[in-house]
C-alpha cells in the first residue's frame, strides 16, 4: 500500500501501464490528459481517477507543475475496503473513471490525506495503524458514494435494462444476507426467476456462477471479521451460519488456501 505524493516521471507519462494493483489518483492542482482502455479523460484540479488492475493506462499529457496524490492498493486489499459498496455504484464508477470534484469535496479530500499522513507519523503499532488506515480507505469509498448519488440515478436512468436491475438486485441481497444465506435457490426466490436465469445473467456480466458470487462475498466478510475483531472461531462459525468451528475452516481453506486461524495470525500490513 502507497499514499501520498507521487512523481509523474515524463517515462511514466509515455509508456502505458497494466498491473496487478488498482490505484487512484488526485489531482491538487494541474491540468493535463489521461487514456483509460483507449478513452481519454480530462484531468483538471479535483480529478479523482480510478486505475483497475489490467487497466491500460497512460498520461498523454499533464502541466509541468501538477500535484498529484496516489492510492495504491493490491487488489485484496481494494476487494476488502471496498466491500460493501453498492452494483449500482460499481456500474457508475466502472463506466466513468475519471470523477471530478466540488470545491467542499476538494477540502474533504485534502481532509482525509492529512488524516492518514496523520496515521502513518504518529501510529507505530503495525495492527493499529492497519485498523485505522483500512477504516479510513473504506470511509472514503463510502463517502464518494455518496457524493455520487445524484449522477448515479441520471446515469443508471439511461442504462437501466432488466438483466441490470435483476445483477444489482442480487448484490445487495447478497450484501444483507450472505452470512446466513448462501443457498442459491434464496436469491433466485427473491428475484423472482430462477437459478438458471440468475446463472446466464451473472457468469454474462462477471464471468462467475451465482454461487462463486456468493462464496466470494461470505469469504470477504470472514475475512474482515478476522482482521478487524477478537471474535473466536467459533463465534464466527456461528454468526456465518456454519454447523460447527471445523465447518468453516474447512471452507475458508477451501476458498483461500490457509485455515482462519492462520490468516489471523499472518496478517501483514506492507506501508511504504
Amino acid at each position: 500500500m502507497d499514499i501520498g505524493y507521487t512523481a509523474i516521471t515524463q517515462g511514466y507519462k509515455k509508456m502505458p501501464h497494466s498491473t496487478n494493483e488498482t490505484f487512484f489518483l488526485f489531482c491538487e492542482c494541474g491540468y493535463g490528459i489521461v487514456i483509460i482502455n483507449f478513452e481519454k479523460y480530462i484531468v483538471r484540479p479535483g480529478s479523482f481517477i480510478s486505475v483497475y488492475s489490467d487497466d491500460y493506462f497512460l498520461i498523454d499529457r499533464l502541466s509541468e507543475y501538477a500535484k498529484i496524490q496516489i492510492i495504491n492498493l493490491d487488489d485484496n486489499l481494494f476487494d476488502e475496503v471496498t466491500a460493501r459498496q453498492s452494483a449500482d455504484f460499481w456500474n457508475f464508477w466502472i463506466d466513468n473513471r475519471v470523477l471530478y470534484m466540488s470545491a467542499e469535496e476538494i477540502l474533504q479530500m485534502h481532509a482525509w490525506f492529512l488524516n492518514v499522513r496523520w496515521i502513518l507519523s504518529s501510529t507505530e503499532e503495525l495492527q493499529m495503524r492497519d485498523f485505522m488506515l483500512r477504516n479510513q480507505l473504506s470511509t472514503l469509498f463510502t463517502g464518494i458514494e455518496v457524493c455520487c448519488q445524484d449522477y448515479m440515478k441520471e446515469y443508471h436512468s439511461k442504462t437501466d435494462n432488466n438483466a441490470h436491475r435483476i445483477l444489482q438486485r442480487f448484490w445487495r441481497l447478497l450484501v444483507d444476507n450472505c452470512k446466513h444465506e448462501h443457498e442459491v435457490r434464496f436469491y433466485a426466490e427473491k428475484l423472482n426467476i430462477t437459478t438458471h436465469y440468475l446463472a446466464k445473467i451473472t457468469r454474462k456480466a462477471m464471468g462467475y456462477s451465482p454461487k462463486e458470487c456468493i462464496d466470494w462475498q461470505r469469504i470477504t466478510e470472514i475475512k474482515q471479521e478476522l482482521r478487524n475483531s477478537h471474535k473466536s472461531i467459533k463465534e464466527i462459525a456461528d454468526n456465518f451460519g456454519f454447523e460447527s468451528s471445523s465447518y468453516l475452516i474447512s471452507y475458508f481453506r477451501r476458498h483461500t488456501g490457509i485455515t482462519p486461524g492462520n490468516f489471523r495470525k499472518n496478517i501483514i500490513f506492507t506501508t511504504k
